[in-house]
């Protein structure tokens, strides 16, 4: 992919996951990558395995919460120390907090220092510790949650919409020489999805790997989700910028029918025509 190799990235949440996913697809291209993380073992561990993955190349780890805004600041200024400036910024350690009315003060608090807020200050210190003309590319990971309702989502929802308005503000803001760009995931398959049971309309439960409620009838993969962050951060990507790409297997597109459930396909023709 034109426009990696040689680059640097700071990737936020970067120990699994997603951000992980995006941090082995930058190695793979060439990239020099600095992942952040909470967890001091998990940190370690996934950054073993990144460069056991790809010997040769540079990758680093910095241990630090993103609620701390000094914290935010400190991780831009490792960044520019190890390669001498960054150029690519993946926002995309967010916290998963899910309270509905009964939320206290402080879900509300939490959801938006470890989540938008944390955003904002990435981005504001890659702006500030640069020189003024600096170009680079910002993607956010924002969630199909920012678009729809979701049962005793409210406090996760709202922070996900926050992370669009920020997108398209920081879009316009920051052009033209810096594009800032979100993706939309719907199901991936990470830590804090894989203990939940997914379940269909009627209350069964989904058989593993699954999901009856998208065009594509499956899960998420961490690597697809890495995929599109990438071509954002590419020169294939040089006209987008303040725009959201949807990764998730058709699960907005949906209207109230839902997935047909049809297995043969001739009766659907049968059915409806074919002009």
């Amino acid at each position: 992919m034109k426009g990696i190799a040689g680059k640097s990235a700071v990737v936020t949440g970067g120990t699994s996951g997603i951000g992980y996913a995006t941090a082995q697809r930058l190695l793979s291209l060439g990239a020099r990558v600095l992942i952040v993380g909470r967890n001091p073992e998990k940190g370690k561990n996934a950054l073993r395995k990144l460069r056991e993955e790809h010997p040769g190349t540079e990758c680093h780890l910095f241990l630090g919460n993103l609620g701390d805004e000094q914290n935010c600041r400190e991780i831009i200024a490792e960044g520019i120390r190890l390669f001498g400036s960054i150029d690519f910024l993946v926002n995309n350690g967010f916290a998963f907090t899910r309270w509905a009315w009964d939320a206290s003060r402080w879900h509300w608090d939490h959801v938006m220092e470890a989540g938008p807020l944390n955003y904002y200050t990435m981005i504001r210190e890659f702006v500030d510790q640069h020189p003024e003309g600096h170009k680079g590319a910002i993607v956010n990971t924002s969630s199909i949650s920012a678009f729809i309702a979701q049962d005793r989502s409210w406090t996760y929802n709202t922070a996900k919409g926050l992370v669009r308005q920020l997108t398209i503000s920081a879009g316009l803001e920051l052009a033209p020489d810096i594009r800032v760009n979100s993706i939309s995931p719907a199901g991936v398959l990470t830590d804090e999805v894989k203990g939940i049971q997914i379940k269909k309309g009627d209350g069964t439960q989904e058989e593993e790997g699954s999901r009856s409620d998208t065009m594509l009838r499956r899960i998420i993969m961490p690597e697809e989700c890495a995929s599109a962050i990438v071509f954002l951060l590419s020169d294939g990507a040089s006209a987008i910028t303040g725009t959201d790409i949807a990764v998730d297997a058709g699960y907005c597109q949906v209207g109230p029918g839902g997935i047909p459930e049809i297995s043969d396909k001739s009766k659907f023709f049968d059915y409806y025509g074919t002009n």
